[in-house]
């Protein structure tokens, strides 16, 4: 999965501003979105695209403590890149952002600081490239993110920002992606007036420097920032990446369109349980507990999405401790249908992300999936098989439980009369990340 694809899904909203002044705390969004008073200005002087020339300016930290994939470090105000595309001026900024292998990221938001022409705010789209040769890959269409909210964190900036105003942008991303991802970021500023991505700095340049792109100043293709720069600086520029770090310790989501599917065994709470097991190894001995960053599930059924649930069951001895009673109950947070049916259920990919629950490392657990929809005539559902490989098992077959027939305690699935005569698992994964209480202030 290439880093933040091309898909629409929905938005949380941050609590971000924290200990600004009454005159800093100017707020806009796409629900609420303040808008800056005053004509547009026809006679605006297009200036070269550099603000700044190194000398610094104030910094100011609007942003809670959370967890960032990639920081290019704080605002350090040396210089502001042109990156705005209007009837004045064309002129496009970007700075590259890595997520090393080994991992799998659950990206959520981007932010950036951008100075505005005093008067105007940012109205802004986010691009994201992809990477070729070390510059962003115009054969490809980039992924464009409307902004979402946007801050004032400086209404006054001296030096050479002063006419400006600095603001920092919030994009939601809400992807899910494998490392090695490397892509290409651009903000760009399409509203009245000017905008110029501000600069941040570690003490070094992250990955490659910025690359700059402007038909206005004889730039038709991406170019190294510094080169281009009067002053000849070569540095990064503001991004944030906020989000998770997470492990897969389960990979069963090749699937079989089939499973028990018997109508006796219609997996509707609250009679009947299908259930599979799952273990939290932590080798490296880090960590006494894990979070989980999202389960997900390959489920068919006629029943209402809505009443689709999730439990996680504490284990005894490759058993359920106790198949009527979960440790917690998920409510999913995607249901998607994949277009196949069984036996005329419809097939669904239901995600369950990030639960409130911390689970003990070097455990076994026991996940369910069901719909709560089984008192209505006619309605089933049924937890798919894992694609049956030559060596099928890991750690325990899956079980079924119905006390309500005598199926108690949960059984092997190859011991149920009307059962597949094999042993056989469920068709899921389990991704795991950092403890909540870890994850920062904002509860990442």
């Amino acid at each position: 999965m290439k880093l933040f694809n091309r898909i629409a899904l929905g938005a949380t909203l941050l609590a971000c501003g924290a200990g600004l002044s009454a005159a800093q705390t100017q707020v806009g969004s796409r629900q609420t979105g303040v808008h800056a008073a005053g004509a547009r200005d026809k006679d605006i002087n297009v200036v070269p695209y550099l603000l700044g020339s190194g000398t610094g300016g104030t910094q100011t930290d609007a942003v809670n403590a959370s967890t960032y994939l990639w920081d290019n470090g704080d605002d350090d105000r040396q210089v502001g890149i042109l990156s705005t595309v209007n009837d004045h001026v064309d002129a496009q900024a970007a700075d590259d952002c890595w997520l090393k292998e080994g991992m799998w990221y659950d990206v959520q938001d981007i932010y950036v600081r951008m100075a505005v022409t005093d008067g105007f705010e940012p109205d802004t789209v986010l691009y994201v490239y992809e990477d070729c040769d070390g510059r962003p890959d115009d054969t490809l269409m980039p992924v464009a993110y409307p902004q979402e909210e946007w801050y004032l964190v400086d209404s006054t900036p001296g030096g050479d920002f002063a006419g400006t105003r600095i603001w920092e942008i919030r994009y939601h991303i809400d992807q899910f992606a494998q490392g090695p991802q490397l892509g290409w970021l651009s903000p760009v500023h399409r509203g009245e007036g000017l905008a110029f991505w501000v600069s941040a700095n570690h003490g070094k340049v992250q990955g490659r420097e910025a690359q700059l792109r402007s038909p206005n100043f004889g730039l038709p293709d991406w170019t190294d920032a510094s080169d281009e720069l009067c002053c000849g600086i070569c540095t990064d520029y503001y991004i944030k990446v906020e989000g998770k770090c997470c492990w897969r310790v389960l990979n069963q989501s090749t699937y079989d369109l089939d499973g028990l599917t018997d109508p006796i065994y219609a997996q509707n709470h609250p009679w009947t349980r299908t259930l599979d097991d799952f273990q939290l190894a932590d080798p490296c001995k880090e960590l006494d507990e894990f979070g989980i960053c999202r389960i997900v599930a390959y489920f068919a059924t006629n029943c209402d999405v809505e009443t689709i649930r999730g439990e996680i069951f504490s284990n005894v001895c490759d058993m359920p401790e106790n198949a009527s009673w979960p440790e917690v109950t998920l409510s999913p947070d995607r249901v998607e249908p994949t277009g196949e049916t069984v036996e005329g259920l419809p097939v669904y990919e239901v995600s369950f992300l990030c639960p409130p629950v911390n689970l003990g490392a070097g455990c076994n657990y026991w996940f369910s999936i069901f719909s709560e929809q089984g008192a209505f005539l006619g309605k089933r559902s049924v937890w798919l098989y894992r694609h049956r490989d030559v060596c099928n098992i890991r750690l325990n077959a899956g079980k079924f439980y119905y006390p309500a027939i005598g199926i108690d305690p949960a059984t092997p699935v190859s011991e149920l009369p009307l059962g597949p005569g094999v042993d056989r698992e469920f068709a899921y994964s389990v991704w795991v990340c950092r403890p909540r209480d870890t994850m920062g202030s904002t509860g990442q």
